[in-house]
């Protein structure tokens, strides 16, 4: 369960802060791992949320709705800040259509340079 810090909205922005225990031992509940969660929102646009809070029946139909994939266990990864002497490349997928469906793979085999020693990918 999610206890509500604070929240706003200002110009039509909705920001909420909350707090939860990362791990749950709750029956559907899920604990909040390393890496990347799926996080899934909606809500009205016209409905206020304060009535519908503690009267399931009351909830609107949710026009708006959406999911987001976040890093809730340690947050936002800071700018890696390269040396100047650092050489790189890009890897680019050049004039590729991607269609209007909900997952596309496409797969495209590059030339890497050749290094007479050991060398380290830093940043993607």
């Amino acid at each position: 369960s999610l206890t509500l810090i604070e929240g706003e909205e200002v110009d039509g922005m909705t920001r909420l802060r909350w707090t939860r225990d990362k791990y749950s031992c709750e029956g559907d509940d899920m604990s909040i791992s390393q890496g990347t969660t799926r996080l899934i929102w909606a809500f009205h646009e016209t409905a206020d949320p304060t009535e519908e809070c503690f009267d399931s029946s009351s909830i609107t139909f949710h026009t708006n709705k959406g999911s987001q994939s976040l890093n809730l266990d340690s947050g936002v990864p800071e700018e890696v800040v390269l040396e100047d002497n650092v050489e790189t490349f890009d890897l680019l997928m050049d004039e590729v259509a991607v269609p209007a469906t909900d997952t596309t793979y496409y797969c495209k085999l590059f030339q890497l340079p050749v290094f007479e020693e050991t060398q380290y990918a830093v940043k993607f």
